[in-house]
């Protein structure tokens, strides 16, 4: 195509556009367009305060007294005597049967307990494996734990906690016998 026909064909376009714009303008024959600014709000509702009247309130019910220390924990490791017979059963009570003893507090309020540590690893996946191991065993509250030794980390297995002394050192004895390992009782840090 010819460049000049070209400029001609562009000309023609933007006359064409401008005229498009700008003619309408010139021929609105309306006017201004006058907007309302005036506010839609409706009026102010109006309130009436009526007083409310609450019954009396009810006096408080009675309040049974706190319960003595030693009654607010559970002995978990407590065992019912094995050697009881039906008839005796009917006889003692289960208070009877139970040692009454309350386990050890510490100062801050919570039970002491103990657990037995087991075994010492200096790699996790070969703890992992010895902690499945004893619980294939029968052991089945036994854990992990990671601590540092000169810098390097430590996973040590454990089983308990026991809140009786007793009750952990006769479990040291048979996981001694059943593992043959040499184990330590340690006091359980929660």
């Amino acid at each position: 195509m010819d460049d000049g026909l070209k400029q001609r064909l562009i000309g023609a376009v933007v006359l064409i556009a401008v005229a498009v714009i700008f003619v309408p303008t010139f021929l609105d024959s309306g006017g201004r367009r006058v907007i309302d600014l005036a506010t839609k709000v409706p009026p102010e509702p109006v309130v009436i305060a009526e007083p409310l009247e609450l019954p009396p309130p009810a006096p408080p019910q009675v309040v049974r007294p706190a319960k003595p220390l030693d009654e607010n924990y559970a002995h978990p490791e407590a065992e019912l005597e094995a050697d009881i017979t039906p008839a005796e059963t009917s006889t003692k009570s289960l208070a009877d049967r139970v040692p009454q003893r309350a386990p050890d507090i510490s100062s801050s309020g919570v039970p002491t307990g103990w657990s037995i540590q087991v075994a010492s690893f200096a790699d996790g996946k070969r703890a992992d494996a010895f902690l499945q191991l004893v619980r294939d065993k029968g052991f089945a509250r036994s854990y992990v734990r990671q601590g540092d030794v000169a810098g390097k980390p430590v996973y040590r297995v454990f089983v308990g906690p026991k809140l009786s002394k007793e009750k952990a050192l006769e479990e040291q004895a048979t996981l001694e016998r059943e593992l043959k390992v040499d184990s330590l009782l340690v006091k359980f840090a929660p």
